[in-house]
């Protein structure tokens, strides 16, 4: 039986940095639908700090699948963030180094590909990479 239950993505948008690797993109963690298949699908969008500096979000990564929703949201509501400190900020709160490491080659991999270039397809399905089956489902 296939699985309908929402999935737990993170996120890249431009973050308006360009001189600045580290700072980039603008991480987020989004709870989804499993399949992208209206123009505006129905999510919610979780981040901290910096909000990015556009709606154009750039590609998405498949984390988990979510068993239990509201547990996740609780957890995200009442996660501590860190005060005070310059250098804790959104990419921080994604704390992967595996996981970031592959958002950055994948969103510079369709970068590369001119997937960003055409203005139809930024309002096309972003493109998705799921780490859960090690495959992309979006290009």
């Amino acid at each position: 039986m296939v699985s309908n239950k929402n999935r737990l993505y993170i996120a890249l948008f431009p973050s308006g940095v360009s001189n600045n690797e580290e700072r980039r993109y603008h991480w987020e963690f989004l709870i989804g639908p499993k399949v992208e298949d209206k123009p505006r699908d129905p999510g919610m969008q979780y981040h901290v700090k910096n909000h990015p500096s556009t709606t154009n979000l750039l590609a998405r990564i498949v984390n988990a699948k979510i068993e239990h929703e509201p547990l996740l949201i609780n957890i995200f509501c009442n996660m501590m963030v860190v005060p005070n400190d310059p250098n804790w900020r959104c990419r921080t709160w994604i704390a992967d180094d595996k996981i970031e490491q592959l958002a950055r080659d994948y969103v510079a991999k369709k970068n590369e590909a001119g997937r960003y270039c055409k203005a139809e397809d930024m309002v096309s399905p972003k493109p998705t990479w799921n780490m859960l089956e090690a495959k992309e489902d979006v290009p």
